[in-house]
């Protein structure tokens, strides 16, 4: 008489990592994770902003700031100006937003109508933040030395900077939604982040801007970048709880 042959062993299922257990036990699962690590930006950025807003009012800045210029100054040439007009056009309303409304366009097209919505969100509200924010402190803009750039306008926060953060987050935020690759991931926002950079370095090397104007535009684009991707994620939330109900 033949022996029962033995039963399979039925694998045990893989244990959920650690960031998978963590979306298990919250109420609404990604969402909440999404909405805790935005209020995390928020309230980083809000206070640093602030922190800097009431120094640069006080002028505790002047000293360094002009240095930071001077010092930048002092590396001109025609090699350098050629790149940093380049990313001063670059990071300028006009460039921004062709590249947000050929975006918004483009998502609308295929449907995407959350996706376009964050992206015009992004982008008219940076506009008006930043005018709203120029006006709120009118700083005056550098004089130390001759610019190609004769502007009128008020200085903190920078708009340029400002608006290469939102303008070029927003787009690698979407980019990134969809490769999978953390290679590609990683290329993107590497490429988003030394374009801003460069932005901001534009703009003190042709004496429009103080160093703290580029970081107040930093703060104050970094915010509102991760606000708009806040609401962004959570209309997307109500949508499709909305279309479940």
């Amino acid at each position: 008489m033949e022996s029962p042959a033995p039963s399979p062993s039925v694998s045990s299922p893989p244990r959920p990592q650690i960031l998978e257990r963590l979306l298990q036990r919250l109420p609404f699962g990604q969402i909440s994770l999404s909405a805790f690590l935005g209020a995390v930006l928020i309230v980083g950025t809000t206070f640093g902003f602030a922190w800097l807003a009431d120094e640069v009012f006080e002028n505790q800045f002047a000293t360094a700031d002009n240095a930071v210029l001077l010092w930048i100054h002092a590396h001109q040439g025609p090699r350098v100006d050629a790149l940093m007009h380049a990313f001063t056009f670059l990071g300028g309303p006009l460039p921004i937003t062709l590249l947000l409304t050929g975006a918004g366009l483009t998502l609308l097209a295929r449907r995407h109508f959350s996706e376009a919505f964050g992206v015009a969100l992004a982008g008219l509200g940076c506009a008006l933040i930043n005018s709203t924010l120029k006006h709120l402190f009118a700083r005056a803009r550098p004089s130390l030395f001759d610019s190609p750039f004769h502007l009128t306008s008020y200085s903190f926060p920078s708009g340029h900077a400002m608006g290469s953060t939102v303008g070029f987050g927003i787009l690698a935020y979407l980019f990134c939604r969809r490769v999978q690759t953390p290679l590609g991931r990683a290329a993107a926002v590497s490429t988003a982040l030394l374009t801003v950079i460069f932005v901001g370095l534009s703009r003190m090397y042709f004496g429009v801007h103080f160093p703290t104007d580029i970081l107040g535009g930093y703060l104050a684009g970094a915010l509102w970048l991760t606000l708009s991707i806040v609401i962004l994620r959570s209309s997307e939330w109500w949508y499709a709880r909305r279309a479940r109900a």
